[in-house]
Order: C-alpha cells, then structure tokens, then sequence
C-alpha cells in the first residue's frame, strides 16, 4: 500500500480548513479522547448494570409491578 503525503490537500480532505497539520492533529487526537471516553463510559455502564442484576437477583417484584412494566 501507499502512504499518501500528509500534505494541504489530503488535510483538507477530512475538512480541516486551512490544511494545517498541527490543526488536524489536534482535531484527530480530539476525536480519539472522545471515542475512548465514550468506549469507557459504556464499559462502566455494562459492568455496573452486570453487578447489579447479580446483587439484585433474587429480590422478588410485585407481580403488578411486573405486569404493568410488561405493558409498558
């Protein structure tokens, strides 16, 4: 594969305005803190939900509570 050059043109093909490399550096490492805030935001989400439904398993719920959350 070629590596094309990180040149104006090729910068400005991810709509950086200006091409500069210092602005889409930054923009890339911006958008990579997001996606892993956000991967690890969802990590923590599932881990908590998963700890709870163990700690929380053999609680009994009303059956009308049941019902009406299944017509919910």
């Amino acid at each position: 594969p070629v590596v094309p050059a990180v040149d104006e043109a090729f910068i400005k093909s991810f709509g950086v305005k200006g091409g500069d490399v210092e602005q889409f550096r930054s923009d890339i490492r911006a958008n990579l803190e997001r996606e892993l805030k956000g991967a690890l935001m969802n990590r923590l989400r599932r881990e908590v939900g998963e700890q709870l439904i163990a700690a929380y398993a053999s609680v009994e719920m009303p059956p009308r509570l049941v019902e009406n959350e299944a017509r919910a």
